[in-house]
């Protein structure tokens, strides 16, 4: 198995569990951010920035951002970013958020099984361009590391919300 197997079959993992993760959250409560007086990323903005996160390392290969403009709304540049999370009402729904997160997850799998290496490994500006330097190392970042990095985010936020199902336990085969 080479490297864009193991990371499209990473990348593939986390889709599922997010869509675990998300699957008992009532729609009403997806962009829930405030719980028992702090403030979290609620599982509607989650999706959405990975889905935005995706389109753009997607963009990465074609120069185009292929989501619609409004989903910039879920941009963010990281910890210690203050700006505030739009209303609830300005945001997609449930549904909406789900379809584009897996649309996202499909084009940019099927990107990576058809690039060949040479081309992941040509150098990438990008935010953290200083620690990871080729379009492997960011597309390796992206699709595992920050994806579960916000997943984590999100199981913490359905523990807060007292949803103890395990979402982990339904992907067991």
């Amino acid at each position: 198995m080479n490297i864009v197997d193991q990371i499209v079959s990473i990348y593939a993992f986390n889709k599922d569990y997010a869509l675990s993760l998300c699957e008992s959250i009532p729609a009403g409560d997806f962009h829930q951010n405030e719980i028992n007086g702090l403030l979290l990323n609620p599982p509607g903005w989650t999706l959405g920035h990975l889905a935005l996160a995706s389109a753009k390392v997607r963009r990465s290969f074609s120069d185009v951002l292929d989501i619609p403009n409004e989903w910039n709304v879920f941009d963010r540049t990281g910890p210690g970013d203050q700006s505030a999370l739009p209303h609830a009402d300005l945001l997609p729904n449930k549904s909406a958020i789900i379809i584009e997160y897996k649309r996202q997850h499909l084009e940019l799998t099927a990107q990576l099984k058809t690039t060949d290496e040479y081309a992941l490994l040509q150098p990438i500006k990008w935010f953290f361009e200083s620690r990871f330097k080729n379009k492997l190392e960011m597309v390796n970042f992206m699709c595992c590391l920050h994806e579960a990095y916000h997943l984590g985010q999100l199981a913490t936020w359905r523990r807060s919300m007292g949803i103890t199902e395990s979402a982990l336990a339904k992907l067991k085969v």
